[in-house]
């Protein structure tokens, strides 16, 4: 195909790792990849439904960055961007990919209840299933009765840990807060003791079950009368012109939580509001 072709020319010459990052990528992919560009517009439209209106002001934190998928989105939602990540492959991508996107705040760490060092758990540089959670590790050697097999840890290593309040110490409130850490949400909302307009979690069911409850009792502490909604489908199988949030209503702690003890969905992402927001 021609655009295997020019990807091939493009990396003989050792060009095509400065242009893939760049708005001749953008261009690159409007021709030949018209599907990736549709899918970032539809899920930048969720957003807006969801989540919106955002402020001019608007600071964004990309909670588990890993190669920078919703930080691309973002960015058109909100003039600052703080995308963080601890895996070392996935960094330098990063680094690379908004290196000409001011907008995007690129924080080389972990983020968990207390600041210090952990180590980080390498299933494959890069993946998306790479952890700080033991408990994820775990369940990862056993198949997931789909088309995942069981995963090995292949590699540790220590990284800085820094906590929610920290950032927003340094960066300023969040209209919203995107967290996806494979089974330590918990550990970095632990880390939140102040009310912020939005906020997502994402949780594997039923392993993870207990530890969205209590999320949603502590999210219920630092933002009384909080009300929360999901989606059920990944994040990356989700988005079409129609996504939307699956409740009509957004649920108090007590619908929420009687609904996540009782579903059998393998997969939620939670959206948390607060209750003085819209």
């Amino acid at each position: 195909m021609v655009k295997d072709t020019v990807k091939r020319l493009l990396t003989g010459v050792g060009a095509f790792d400065a242009l893939r990052y760049s708005f001749v990528y953008e261009v690159f992919l409007t021709v030949f990849r018209p599907d990736q560009v549709r899918g970032r517009k539809a899920e930048v439209a969720f957003y807006r439904r969801a989540l919106g209106p955002f402020p001019d002001d608007a600071v964004i934190f990309d909670v588990g960055g890993n190669r920078g998928f919703k930080s691309e989105v973002f960015v058109h939602l909100a003039p600052t961007v703080v995308c963080v990540e601890p895996d070392r492959s996935n960094v330098e991508i990063l680094r690379k990919k908004f290196r000409s996107t001011p907008a995007v705040t690129i924080v080389d760490a972990a983020v968990g209840a207390e600041a210090g060092q952990l180590m980080f758990n390498v299933i494959e540089a890069g993946s998306a299933y790479n952890t700080l959670s033991t408990k994820w590790v775990e369940s990862l050697g056993h198949a997931d009765g789909t088309s995942r097999p069981a995963l090995t840890l292949q590699e540790q290593y220590p990284v800085r840990v820094v906590t929610l309040d920290a950032m927003i110490a340094r960066h300023g409130t969040p209209h919203y807060i995107k967290v996806d850490v494979e089974g330590f949400e918990l550990e970095v909302i632990q880390g939140l003791s102040s009310p912020v307009p939005y906020l997502s979690f994402e949780l594997n069911l039923p392993d993870f079950r207990a530890e969205g409850l209590m999320i949603a009792e502590r999210l219920a502490t630092i933002m009384p009368g909080v009300r929360f909604n999901y989606c059920a489908e990944p994040a990356a199988e989700a988005f079409s012109s129609q996504q939307d949030l699956k409740s009509a209503e957004w649920l108090d702690l007590d619908a929420f939580s009687a609904l996540l003890s009782a579903t059998t969905e393998p997969y939620l992402e939670v959206y948390a509001r607060d209750a003085r927001g819209r």
